[in-house]
């Protein structure tokens, strides 16, 4: 019922919209994406390259973790700037220890199907802001958005 409750307020919240012009930073209310509940108890956000775009362009870099799950053969072709390795495939779980659970965390892989696991994972550890970028690496790249080799 909770999660029923919270929804229908984050559906309510994501009508509301700031001012154009606003650098105020956005929240999950603003952001648009598909909610996505996993087995357990974590909830995520499935959410466009463009939308990424549009939250790094106006938030602070210190109030969000760029996440990308790829392996370091995947990396070395490209990523996106200020981005954290972090390789799915080894021990990721451990890895995530480190991570701030007050800060947004935007995770991505090559397409999307290692990041929307990853994204799962951390929501079930308690990160409350997860965020699944459809697409991945991929998507990002094809839609002419800049990278860091």
């Amino acid at each position: 019922m909770r999660i029923i409750a919270f929804i229908v307020g984050l559906s309510l919240m994501a009508c509301i919209n700031p001012s154009k012009g606003s650098k105020e930073s956005a929240d999950a209310s603003s952001m648009s994406g598909q909610i996505v509940q996993t087995e357990e108890k974590g909830i995520y956000l499935d959410i466009p390259v463009t939308e990424l775009k549009k939250q790094l362009d106006v938030r602070p870099s210190d109030s969000y973790i760029i996440l990308d799950v790829r392996t370091p053969a995947e990396i070395s072709k490209g990523k996106i700037a200020g981005a954290l390795e972090m390789n799915f495939y080894e021990n990721f779980s451990e890895a995530t220890s480190n991570l701030d659970e007050s800060k947004e965390i935007f995770v991505y892989c090559a397409a999307g199907g290692r990041s929307a696991k990853a994204s799962e994972l951390l929501s079930e550890r308690g990160f409350p802001k997860v965020y699944n970028i459809l697409g991945g690496f991929s998507a990002w790249s094809s839609s002419g958005y800049p990278i860091q080799k």
